[in-house]
């Protein structure tokens, strides 16, 4: 059985932006379907550019890849027991570490939705380079968030490990 997680406003906040890129993602294919030319870039390379070209199809693909990415890390959030956190979970500190983790899931989530707004907004506008910063912004976008809440995680469970031992051993 899973333990409940409480959504603080600031997750709760990421949740709706999250949806919201998912829908305006849709919105706006949609909206621009009609003058995306029938052949588009469906590959990138490393430097950004493109080298692999395809039906405009392939843009809905991307778009139930963004949905499907956001499904399954939002299903993730629902069973924190599974999650693998950089620390042990102890009654003490549990309520802080789900909540670090959780809030790390969301902004994924967030960050991974931006990337693939971004390249269904590019590929739809036959843009045949991403920009050579595209490649550099995403894996920040990606490791950042992962280090810091590594690292708050770590550091905020430790403290209210000493906090908790300090307690026993006054009382």
């Amino acid at each position: 059985m899973s333990r409940k997680v409480s959504y603080t406003k600031a997750q709760m906040v990421g949740e709706i932006l999250c949806l919201a890129v998912l829908f305006f993602t849709a919105l706006g294919l949609w909206l621009r379907w009609p003058g995306i030319p029938e052949r588009i870039p469906t590959h990138y390379g490393f430097l950004g550019e493109a080298d692999a070209w395809g039906s405009k199809d392939s843009l809905w693909i991307l778009w139930l890849v963004q949905a499907g990415l956001y499904l399954l890390l939002t299903v993730v959030t629902l069973f924190p027991k599974v999650w693998n956190t950089p620390v042990p979970v102890t009654e003490a500190n549990r309520n802080f570490v789900y909540s670090t983790t959780l809030s790390m899931l969301i902004v994924m989530k967030l960050v991974i939705a931006c990337v693939f707004f971004y390249l269904v907004v590019i590929a739809g506008g036959q843009e045949k380079s991403l920009g050579g910063w595209f490649f550099p912004v995403v894996l920040i976008g990606i490791f950042g968030p992962l280090v810091y809440f590594y690292r708050k995680c770590s550091r905020g469970a430790r403290a209210i490990e000493n906090m908790a031992q300090n307690g026993k051993s006054a009382s």
